[in-house]
């Protein structure tokens, strides 16, 4: 009965307040989405899935959910019921007018099934979003994508931060990139809709009271298209389409962005880097491993990356210089010493003159 149901899997309470962490996974202490189908086939009872922050579907009437009191425009459970008036199922018990009578606020009353919400078509990509999303909850494991590659178990805590985080970047840059035309054809006309709630200025990172239902499930939409693909490299692929401007320059710097990212997994990373690689010279696509199953940023100074450099050659290995030489042949002279230098490069972040 209570989003303890939840906690570890989708979200995260704080047992010395016993409340939801709102700093996790689209947490809310207060305050609850609604399908207005679902209240007028059952006379107003709550599902207690429509309180975690990142259901914005209903899965039984192909809708997106609803957010607001229609009359008074407020978000239904902000507030606990005042013992002081009879629970009314269904509907809005947010304080009205005030009555000079007995000077008290009178509810609202606006019966909350007659609140209208956008339809969704049978097979959407939008409730296609959600249930994965349901299904990454209730097992407590991501294993689909990029995630479906990787040895380890990645919690659905971890997939849905993952998912928060860029999810919130791609809204940010969405404002004047190609989102419209990347994005799936059945919810391109949503995202026209919620356009001009989106943040204007690049790298802005959306407010959580921005979140609204339609742009958060956009967001997660071109997220899970990210995610979704079968490697780090289609993957990075995919990321640098949705935010790829007309200045190369501006897509790096939109790319550089998602560094800002917190909490996300190693993956995530990983795809972050790979979008940059055409963009970077080849010094810095070794220092971030790209060529690698998992690349991954440069570790601090010291470690095993010195200790690496004190056991290779100055020129590399005779044998692996052969292997690796073009077909064409190259100076050994020069040739030896520039691949031991890159081999020192490798994770690191110390500079070529080094």
């Amino acid at each position: 009965m209570t989003l303890a149901h939840f906690d570890g899997r989708a979200l995260k309470i704080k047992r010395e307040t016993r409340q939801v962490s709102r700093w996790h996974h689209w947490g809310r202490q207060a305050g609850s989405r609604f399908c207005p189908d679902c209240l007028a086939e059952t006379k107003g009872r709550w599902k207690l899935s429509w309180r975690l922050g990142w259901m914005f579907a209903c899965l039984d009437h192909n809708r997106l959910l609803a957010e607001a009191c229609s009359q008074c425009g407020q978000m239904p459970w902000k507030r606990l019921h005042q013992q002081r008036y009879v629970p009314e199922p269904g509907v809005c018990a947010f304080p009205g007018q005030r009555d000079e009578a007995d000077r008290r606020h009178q509810r609202c009353g606006y019966r909350l099934s007659e609140v209208a919400s956008i339809e969704l078509g049978c097979g959407h990509t939008l409730l296609t979003a959600q249930k994965l999303l349901t299904e990454i909850a209730e097992n407590d494991s991501a294993e689909f994508g990029i995630y479906a590659s990787t040895p380890q178990r990645i919690s659905a805590l971890e997939a849905l931060a993952d998912l928060r985080a860029l999810s919130s970047r791609l809204l940010a840059d969405a404002a004047d990139s190609g989102l419209a035309i990347v994005l799936p054809h059945d919810t391109r006309e949503i995202y026209e809709g919620v356009k001009g709630s989106l943040p204007e200025a690049v790298g802005a990172v959306p407010a959580r009271r921005s979140l609204t239902a339609p742009v958060q499930a956009i967001g997660i939409a071109a997220a899970l298209q990210v995610l979704g693909q079968a490697d780090f490299h289609a993957a990075g692929r995919e990321l640098r389409n949705l935010v790829a401007a007309a200045d190369p320059s501006e897509t790096l710097k939109r790319l550089t962005g998602f560094h800002r990212m917190h909490g996300i997994t190693p993956l995530l990373s990983a795809v972050q880097l790979t979008a940059q690689e055409p963009m970077l010279r080849p010094s810095d696509q070794l220092r971030y491993r790209l060529p690698a199953f998992l690349p991954s940023r440069p570790s601090p100074r010291g470690g095993l990356a010195d200790q690496r450099v004190h056991k290779i050659p100055s020129c590399f290995w005779p044998g692996w210089s052969v292997l690796l030489s073009p077909p064409q042949g190259a100076y050994t002279r020069t040739f030896r010493p520039c691949l031991s230098a890159s081999l020192a490069l490798v994770g690191t972040q110390d500079d070529l003159r080094a």
